[in-house]
């Protein structure tokens, strides 16, 4: 499994805690670097408190997986242990900005297709992670689940899904695995809203 590599060799995603502990991979756009290469594990800095905006997404991500695994610590402590058992790439990994870039754009529409040897790389990476590593769901944001529903011959769930407020997303299936769409963890919400169909 080829993770994305900065320019140094080091890797820059995949997994926050123990490999054999992965329960949940999260699926993003891109780095948001203003159009630099990444240099570092970003995602990393969420979990000890040093990454810029940090806080919403740890709280955000950390909310789903308590959703998905029935848990009510809400404490940034609890949120940081949760992503610890949780994984993630981004589609566009090599740079980014505060909006999607028309390179990630492009990257998407390749991911549909699997014509290119990026696109492969990242279907490889949900693949093995799913099969080899135990990741029992998937979430990711609106444009990549469409991207990914619309590569699969599989059907919406009817009975599965996050909701938030009066707003029901979409949910399938992927291997044996629940992927899941919510909005980008940058995106200001109120955790205690977030439901799951089923237990709300």
């Amino acid at each position: 499994m080829e993770f994305y590599k900065d320019k140094n060799g080091n890797v820059i995603e995949g997994f926050l805690g123990d490999s054999n502990e992965c329960e949940i991979l999260f699926i993003l756009r891109e780095p948001n670097n203003n159009g630099e290469e990444p240099d570092d594990f970003w995602f990393k800095r969420v979990l000890t408190g040093k990454a810029t905006n940090g806080k919403r997404y740890l709280r955000t991500l950390g909310s789903l997986y308590n959703v998905i695994n029935d848990k009510k610590d809400t404490s940034d402590r609890a949120f940081t242990e949760n992503l610890k058992k949780c994984c993630y790439i981004n589609i566009h990994p090599h740079f980014g900005y505060s909006s999607a870039s028309k390179e990630y754009k492009t990257t998407l529409e390749d991911f549909k297709s699997k014509e290119t040897e990026g696109a492969r790389n990242r279907w490889n990476i949900i693949d093995e992670l799913i099969d080899n590593y135990g990741c029992k769901y998937v979430i990711t944001v609106e444009d990549i689940f469409s991207a990914i529903y619309s590569e699969l011959n599989t059907k919406l769930h009817e009975d599965e899904g996050f909701v938030y407020e009066n707003k029901v997303f979409r949910s399938c299936e992927y291997r044996g695995a629940s992927i899941y769409e919510f909005y980008h963890p940058s995106y200001p919400i109120s955790y205690e809203k977030i439901g799951l169909r089923g237990k709300v």
